[in-house]
């Protein structure tokens, strides 16, 4: 008796779902992604690597406290400029409190969220949400720093 799923349908029908957008829930995964992870890699790196040119020394050394600095203040503007995005997609996942129209798609929960909550509610969570990425990807390019550091070091 063999007890494995066929996980062949099941695999094709959720790619199937999401490529379709057959829902908004399916269709925050592929809509969502270049206004919400792509803007916020290009600023977060953008701001680094501008940051990083001011700060390194003339061999192109980044002291451990520049890094921080550098990191944490491109960690700031990133992630609080695509908060918005953020903001939708986290509306756009949630389930619908009863009495309530389901949004629809990205600029039907854009466009509800502003005229019912006013432009500010596109930005509420923007002070935790600073307070966790920017730490965290300040210490990853710290981190990274350091390793890049210690390779041209060991000659490599």
């Amino acid at each position: 008796m063999n007890l494995t799923p066929n996980v062949g349908p099941l695999l094709m029908f959720c790619f199937s779902s999401v490529l379709c957008c057959t829902s908004p829930r399916c269709c925050v995964f592929v809509s969502l992604l270049p206004l919400s992870d792509v803007p916020f890699s290009l600023l977060y790196f953008g701001s680094y690597g501008y940051l990083r040119q001011k700060f390194q020394d003339d061999q192109g050394n980044l002291s451990m406290k520049h890094s921080v600095i550098c990191g944490l203040s491109a960690g700031i503007v990133a992630s609080g400029a695509v908060t918005p995005a953020d903001v939708i997609k986290t509306r756009l996942q949630s389930k619908t409190p009863e009495g309530m129209q389901p949004y629809t798609g990205i600029m039907n929960t854009a466009s509800r969220i502003v005229a019912n909550e006013g432009f500010p509610a596109l930005f509420k969570g923007v002070l935790p949400r600073i307070l966790v990425i920017s730490p965290l990807f300040a210490i990853t390019l710290a981190i990274f720093e350091i390793q890049k550091t210690l390779l041209k070091k060991m000659g490599h």
